[in-house]
């Protein structure tokens, strides 16, 4: 038979492991979706660009895979109206 200490203990831990799990879950699930949503901005700047403009080099390429969300967004309402890649991402004399 087990101490009322070691029954305490026991549940304390059962709860602790179990409240540890559901915030593991949760934070797993909210970095997925922030993960995701910024996949499919990145996808839809870089189609956006590739109507506007062609082919994109490799630079802004990367630019836009390492943007986190906000960046995105800006790149996007700015590649609605930009007259180049220049004006959005500024002169690069890799692109020249």
């Amino acid at each position: 038979m087990k101490s009322t200490a070691q029954q305490l203990i026991e549940r304390g831990m059962a709860e602790g492991m179990s409240k540890g799990k559901a915030e593991g879950m949760s934070k797993g699930l909210s970095e997925g979706i922030a993960k995701g949503m910024a996949e499919g901005k990145a996808a839809d700047v870089t189609r956006l660009l590739q109507h506007r403009f062609g082919a994109l080099p490799q630079a802004v390429q990367s630019r836009i895979a390492a943007a986190p969300l906000n960046e995105l967004e800006r790149l996007f309402d700015q590649a609605l109206d930009a007259p180049s890649l220049d004006a959005i991402f500024g002169p690069d004399p890799k692109r020249d």
